[in-house]
């Protein structure tokens, strides 16, 4: 839209990729996870996960095929999707082993919790094209304006808005509430 804003017509400089065929990696296959596995699937993706706490005959029969190790589902992703909390265990969960075992054309996307990606392996990754791009959401330092992600040409950056929408923020509203009656004696 910025080059069409400055009046340009130059379609030759987008050459986008097919979601079609492309095999979607889910870390973790908990709730969001599955809506994501949904949608990937009217695309016609082949949608992956690993997840040791969801069974094989759950993500069976929603589609997915379970791996069995985390390295088996990052050597077949063509696109890895986040989804999993932020703890101790997954602390950099993803680092520059994890990432030297993607296929160079993969794409990474976090929108779960920051610090779960190693983001100085993820900046190297990217920047000597052994991932093809990243999107993210969430930083490991919020609110960061300097993150050397963000000058990446191959990166998509943006401020935490996973949940900034009206309608997302009226519900946040709503289970507070609800909580706060659920917790005051009556």
């Amino acid at each position: 839209t910025t080059t069409l804003k400055q009046g340009k017509w130059d379609r030759h400089l987008f050459v986008g990729t097919e979601l079609h065929g492309k095999t979607l990696a889910l870390l973790g296959c908990g709730r969001i996870a599955q809506h994501v596995a949904k949608i990937a699937q009217g695309f016609q993706m082949n949608v992956i996960a690993f997840d040791p706490f969801v069974d094989e005959a759950k993500m069976k029969a929603l589609n997915i095929t379970k791996t069995a190790t985390l390295e088996q589902m990052l050597q077949q992703a063509d696109i890895l999707s986040l989804h999993l909390p932020h703890t101790p265990k997954t602390h950099h969960l993803i680092d520059a082993e994890e990432l030297q075992v993607m296929k160079p054309t993969a794409i990474v996307i976090n929108c779960a919790r920051g610090g779960i990606i190693n983001e100085q392996a993820l900046h190297t990754a990217l920047q000597t094209n052994q991932l093809a791009g990243a999107g993210i959401d969430v930083w490991e330092t919020e609110p960061d304006t300097t993150n050397p992600l963000q000058d990446l040409p191959n990166v998509v950056a943006v401020p935490h808005l996973g949940a900034s929408t009206h309608e997302a923020q009226t519900r946040v509203s709503e289970i507070t509430v609800q909580k706060i009656l659920t917790c005051t004696p009556g």
